[in-house]
């Protein structure tokens, strides 16, 4: 709100293990509440919480490769699917890292 202090929340859990030396499991899992509509989107008021899993693989010691599976959810229709305003979205990512 114009002129007034805004407040949100948020908390977030992270966990990796890993199953050998060229191959890790990760999962995190993120909430927020913005219930001033101020952080996320034009003035929505909601709450936001995502939950996202990796697969890492090291098929070299120089080069990374990540595979992630991401859930996003939200209290209003702030995503888009086909045109339509949905409350959810699923992606999938992929990474290659190369250190240097």
């Amino acid at each position: 709100a114009a002129g007034k202090d805004a407040s949100w929340s948020g908390v977030a859990a992270y966990a990796k293990y890993d199953v050998n030396e060229w191959m890790s499991l990760a999962s995190r899992t993120e909430f927020m509440s913005d219930r001033q509509g101020v952080r996320v989107t034009s003035g929505t008021n909601q709450d936001l919480w995502e939950t996202t899993f990796t697969l890492e693989l090291k098929p070299y010691k120089e080069l990374i490769t990540r595979l992630e599976y991401r859930h996003d959810e939200s209290s209003s229709n702030i995503f888009t699917d086909n045109q339509a305003s949905v409350d959810s979205q699923d992606t999938i990512g992929l990474q290659v890292i190369y250190p240097f």
